[in-house]
């Protein structure tokens, strides 16, 4: 199935998974277009963009406004912008906290490149 292509905004403190998260989604044909380390960075930068992306991959264990926080933000202030929650799979307390604040799915992050492709095809299938 041919879709078009999605933008995508990832907020993650580490600067290496933002580096590999990127490269993937160009490989899956879908262009990152906001990066943020934490989720006042990325909110503040989703009110200064002209277009918002389709998709924000948030990790749940974040500095200064972790992913449970930031998915709540994102739903009140950002509604059209879908959530997919990245988070280690030791964090299922804060994992939860971030579905329940808005992310409409959990990846963890020792997934397999296909659970990712999984995880944004379902994405795509859904709108």
């Amino acid at each position: 199935m041919k879709t078009n292509p999605l933008t995508i905004a990832i907020a993650h403190d580490h600067d290496l998974f933002r580096e590999q998260a990127r490269l993937f989604i160009k490989v899956m044909g879908h262009t990152v277009v906001l990066e943020a380390r934490n989720g006042h960075e990325l909110l503040d930068k989703l009110a200064r963009v002209d277009k918002l992306p389709d998709l924000c991959l948030l990790d749940v264990n974040m500095p200064a406004l972790d992913g449970g926080e930031t998915a709540r933000q994102l739903q009140q202030r950002f509604p059209s912008v879908r959530t997919l929650a990245i988070s280690l799979f030791g964090e299922k307390e804060k994992s939860t906290e971030t579905l329940t604040g808005g992310a409409k799915a959990f990846s963890p992050k020792e997934g397999s490149l296909e659970t990712w492709r999984k995880m944004i095809d379902d994405y795509i299938s859904s709108l």
